[in-house]
């Protein structure tokens, strides 16, 4: 088992029971409270209790869950760019090329691959488990959780809609207004393994942008994504005649003016899974798109 928090009641609180004090104080939903069932993963001054026991001023709670399952991803000393990390996450800002977790016929030179080594160096039991990811060439931010406690309460924010993702996009021509969602389902593109597109009865896919910066012939673009579906932005984007430059998926026809898909993870935003203070993190356009920008700028 592994502790996952500890506290001490206040001696100035109104008796409760332990259920109450999670839903209440921590925050926790049924779900996770029915696997701390489960895993006995909840003591009282040093006994186990169940969730309708009380808990009393003066007490100490600990909640425990068993370790995520052993991970079959391969140590490797893959370069990580860590922005931050605790005890329960880490946060890391991925170059382009590389693909967050091995899967696909890619199975070595992920960030996980990464993590895995550097946890291993380290001497710590710590699980692997990417909370979002993104696409191989995309950059930017990603989080990972380190244990199941983590995990569920990152994964609750992320389906609730809670965990904030901005990315910075420089694509095709100039968008006609300065602001706009779109709100189109995404789908399989027929029997393609990979591509998607908009497709009626696909999965529901809503995207709010904002334009940064007009050039010439092209837009630097702030994006929100309130959906998470498979390469949202880029479909989205092709979809309204403004796809993003270097994408040759979505805008083979285009001229490659950039050396890659031009999307950037520029903002990441969260509550902690413990603590629940605010989080969040930013990353500037990394160089080779800072180049490409500049470029435009400087024919505009």
């Amino acid at each position: 088992m592994t502790e996952l928090y500890r506290t001490r009641i206040p001696a100035d609180a109104a008796p409760t029971t332990v259920e109450r004090w999670l839903r209440r104080e921590l925050g926790c939903s049924t779900h996770l409270i029915r696997r701390l069932k489960v895993a006995n993963g909840m003591v009282v001054d040093g006994v186990s209790r169940r969730s309708i026991d009380p808990l009393l001023p003066g007490q100490e709670l600990v909640l425990s869950l068993p370790p995520l399952p052993a991970t079959n991803v391969a140590p490797e000393p893959v370069p990580l760019a860590i922005v931050y990390e605790d005890a329960d996450l880490i946060v890391l800002d991925k170059p382009a090329g590389l693909v967050v977790h091995p899967t696909n016929g890619v199975y070595a030179g992920t960030l996980a691959n990464g993590l895995a080594y550097l946890w291993q160096q380290r001497g710590e039991p710590t699980g692997i488990h990417p909370i979002h990811r993104l696409d191989r060439l995309t950059t930017g931010l990603l989080v990972f959780a380190k244990h199941s406690w983590a995990h569920h309460r990152l994964d609750e924010q992320l389906l609730a809609h809670k965990l904030d993702r901005a990315y910075l996009a420089l694509v095709w021509g100039n968008p006609a207004a300065d602001a706009g969602t779109i709100d189109l389902p995404i789908g399989m593109a027929g029997s393609h393994p990979v591509e998607r597109a908009v497709v009626e009865g696909g999965q529901a896919a809503r995207t709010s942008w904002e334009v940064a910066e007009r050039f010439a012939d092209a837009a630097l673009l702030r994006l929100v994504l309130a959906t998470g579906r498979t390469h949202q932005i880029r479909v989205h984007m092709a979809a309204i005649g403004h796809p993003l430059l270097g994408d040759t998926l979505y805008a083979a026809e285009r001229p490659l003016a950039a050396p890659r898909q031009a999307l950037h993870a520029a903002v990441l935003a969260f509550k902690h899974p413990r603590t629940g203070e605010p989080m969040r993190f930013e990353s500037s356009l990394p160089a080779d798109l800072e180049a490409v920008r500049r470029r435009l700028a400087g024919s505009s």
